[in-house]
């Protein structure tokens, strides 16, 4: 229970929970969770490729296959949506406002 947003994006569905991280799924009913174990994630989305997850309390996390995932260089920030249009990634955030990126992976 206490699952706040899931999505489907090439063949694998993402979903992120109230205080056990993100989990994973290839057929919506059978769910794995992944190596984020802790952490409440409000929002997740897929563009590209590339897995963009906003945590409430820990930043932004990105993954290219939805289930090994990484932490971007946003590490804090309330994160409540996370989206992506023409190659631009836009989050937001309470009380932090809103951040871009054109890549969130940790370089």
């Amino acid at each position: 229970g206490n699952f706040y947003c899931v999505y489907n994006a090439n063949g694998i569905w993402v979903a992120g929970s109230h205080n056990k991280g993100l989990y994973y799924s290839t057929d919506g009913q059978t769910w794995t969770q992944s190596n984020i174990t802790s952490s409440t994630f409000k929002c997740v989305y897929n563009a590209n490729g590339l897995w963009i997850a906003g945590s409430t309390a820990n930043g932004l996390y990105y993954s290219k296959d939805g289930k090994i995932w990484f932490q971007t260089d946003t590490s804090s920030g309330n994160f409540k949506c996370v989206y992506n249009a023409n190659g631009i990634w836009v989050a937001g955030a309470d009380n932090d406002g809103l951040y871009y990126s054109v890549t969130w992976e940790l370089v």
